[in-house]
């Protein structure tokens, strides 16, 4: 069953979009994250904040992505 991850930065919101801006550029000059079980991906700024939406195939897809060492390295 696809799950959505809804995932919260709070911050600077000029610096997370920035950082966002970097690790978007290399996840996607590395293949995106498809392969990994991604469906949609979308990136909202709010009042101190910036949110990555994520709609995933499964909750152990997600769960393995964001908890790979891989992952962590490209961030």
């Amino acid at each position: 069953m696809a799950v959505m991850l809804i995932a919260r930065f709070d911050g600077d919101v000029g610096q997370l979009r920035q950082a966002y801006d970097r690790a978007h550029a290399l996840i996607m000059s590395r293949g995106g994250a498809t392969g990994a079980g991604e469906l949609r991906h979308h990136c909202a700024i709010g009042d101190q904040a910036l949110y990555i939406i994520g709609v995933w195939e499964s909750e152990e897809r997600v769960r393995t992505r964001w908890a790979s060492a891989e992952f962590e390295d490209v961030l």
